[in-house]
């Protein structure tokens, strides 16, 4: 049973009530087309707009592993960016996206149960450095290693302050460091402890002293690693 298949003047499409077949003998092939109510009205099924935009009102199924292929501008060419299940799903899930796309920095995580939404993450800071150029510390060249680490200033004997490249969500972050020689071990009379005397969410300042006298020093290598959630 066929039906009048087109765009009526407004919106409205109509299709075919039931299976339509079509059969090239000569190339033995067979097509299959289901038109059932594609309507710009029946919120059922299907809506082919004016503007040429195809609305679903039952979801769409990529099958077989297929997946759903967003196409660059033709002027540019036909390269696409897929997105797909993986080829074995445990069970069925389903994904909703948040509202709006959140601030600067965020990232889209999830609450366990397929919410979605947008909130700070948790990253790690990390600075090493050798300091025993004192008075002439320069972080650009006295740097051993770093990650997500702005700068580090020498701002008295033994006191340091480290800036990160990104806020963290606030000061209550954990901030642990060491200092000694690049062994990690003591240097001259006993050992080294560096303690954190301030901190906020986008710098820490620490101070190195010696753990027989309490008196400030600038030691040979001091690391800091700072853990948290961005803001």
């Amino acid at each position: 049973m066929l039906r009048y298949f087109g765009y009526d003047g407004t919106d409205e499409v109509y299709g075919a009530q039931y299976w339509v077949e079509t059969q090239d003998t000569s190339m033995n092939t067979c097509t299959y087309h289901w038109k059932q109510n594609i309507s710009g009205t029946n919120t059922d099924t299907l809506k082919i707009g004016s503007t040429g935009e195809t609305e679903t009102y039952k979801g769409f199924i990529a099958d077989n592993n297929t997946g759903i292929k967003l196409r660059e501008t033709t002027a540019n060419g036909t390269n696409h960016i897929e997105l797909k299940a993986p080829a074995s799903v445990t069970a069925d899930t389903t994904l909703t996206l948040p509202d709006g796309d959140g601030v600067s920095g965020q990232a889209m995580i999830t609450d366990g149960s397929g919410t979605l939404s947008f909130g700070g993450f948790g990253i790690n800071a990390h600075a090493s450095f050798n300091a025993t150029s004192a008075g002439s510390f320069d972080w650009s060249t006295d740097k051993i290693a770093e990650g997500n680490i702005t700068s580090v200033v020498r701002t008295a004997q033994g006191k340091f302050t480290i800036t990160f490249d990104r806020d963290f969500a606030g000061a209550a972050y954990t901030c642990v460091g060491t200092a000694g020689a690049a062994d990690h071990s003591g240097t001259g009379a006993g050992g080294r402890t560096v303690n954190i005397v301030s901190r906020s969410a986008g710098s820490v300042d620490i101070v190195v002293e010696r753990a027989d006298d309490g008196a400030n020093t600038d030691d040979g290598y001091i690391a800091i690693m700072v853990i948290g959630v961005l803001s």
